[in-house]
């Protein structure tokens, strides 16, 4: 049998699994979500981590279930008619943004298909204005340009998908086993604005910019600032 995508498996003996969304309701087949899982192999938590353990080790909402408490797996899949589960990514790899689930190796997938750069990770992090936006850090290529890439974006994204920041980088901090260690990625804070603030020129701007401050809950917003990056 042909699969765009290896199936997990169905579920077996003294074992349950459920794909819910973020209200913990049943997704329906076709539907993806996170995967819950209980029975005789579920531990009974983390070791020395009891917060760790209360949010990942939940009560079973569900009537006549198998076992007392579920695992959240943090794995995004979605259950196909014939009972097999398949495997689309980390629930930690996706963010919300504007009312839109958007999941971060998508975009990494969108740069990376420019042939502009050698590596790339996507975050969603603060900026230089205290602002939550989508990061992209970049081993940038010689043909490598930020509005050359913006450019190619723009026929592949939303834009609500678009990294309000780029960080081009000598070489991608690693782990010992090889990955990108993300917890090593500069702040994007530290590498100063990511554009020019202007301040209001005149009475209608200094209202619209306290309204955009006000309902976006930025400290600062300039009159040339893109609000779809704001959030």
């Amino acid at each position: 049998k042909e699969y765009n995508r290896v199936p997990l498996g169905q579920v077996f003996s003294n074992s349950e699994a459920y794909v819910v969304n973020d209200s913990l309701a049943l997704c329906p087949i076709g539907i993806q979500g996170e995967l819950l899982l209980g029975g005789d192999g579920i531990s009974k938590g983390y070791l020395k981590r009891p917060a760790l353990t209360a949010e990942k080790f939940i009560a079973n909402p569900f009537a006549e279930a198998k076992s007392s408490r579920l695992y959240k797996t943090g794995d995004l899949v979605v259950r196909k008619s014939n009972g097999d589960v398949e495997f689309l990514g980390r629930t930690d790899d996706q963010v919300k943004i504007r009312g839109y689930r958007v999941e971060l190796k998508e975009i990494g997938m969108a740069i990376a298909a420019s042939g502009m750069v050698a590596q790339c990770e996507v975050l969603f992090r603060k900026d230089a204005r205290g602002v939550k936006t989508i990061v992209a850090y970049i081993l940038p290529k010689e043909n490598y340009q930020e509005g050359a890439i913006r450019t190619y974006l723009e026929t592949r994204l939303p834009e609500y998908m678009f990294p309000g920041v780029f960080i081009s980088l000598a070489e991608m901090p690693l782990t010992a086993n090889g990955k990108i260690d993300r917890k090593l990625l500069p702040d994007p804070a530290s590498i100063g604005k990511s554009k020019e603030y202007i301040a209001s020129r005149n009475e209608i701007e200094q209202t619209l910019v306290e309204i955009w401050q006000s309902l976006l809950n930025v400290e600062k917003v300039g009159v040339t600032d893109n609000f779809f990056e704001l959030g």
